[in-house]
């Protein structure tokens, strides 16, 4: 017979896992703030980079950002993407 419920164990390690998905939520967050912030402060569309790799499913990271056999709207990769796509912010005088 089965027991409905979690066992002990099942607990711990549900307890455990919620625990390490909240560390991977707030390291996430912040991967992407830094990303955001250092564009923003080359002058470019912090938020556009930011929704970009976010919705970008097929995004790899790394510093090629290549994309294996999925092409990302015509480019090698979502860099090449950004770089050509990216807008500029206005400089506020």
């Amino acid at each position: 017979m089965v027991k409905f419920g979690l066992t002990r164990k099942e607990e711990k390690l549900f307890d455990r896992a919620s625990a390490l998905m909240v560390k991977a939520s707030d390291l996430q967050n912040e991967f992407y703030s830094s990303i955001e912030r250092r564009f923003e402060k080359a002058g470019y569309d912090g938020d556009f980079v930011q929704d970009t790799l976010i919705c970008s499913d097929a995004y790899v990271f790394s510093e090629s950002g290549c994309t294996g056999d999925l092409s990302y709207h015509g480019y090698d990769s979502v860099w090449d993407y950004l770089r050509n796509k990216c807008p500029k912010c206005k400089k506020e005088k």
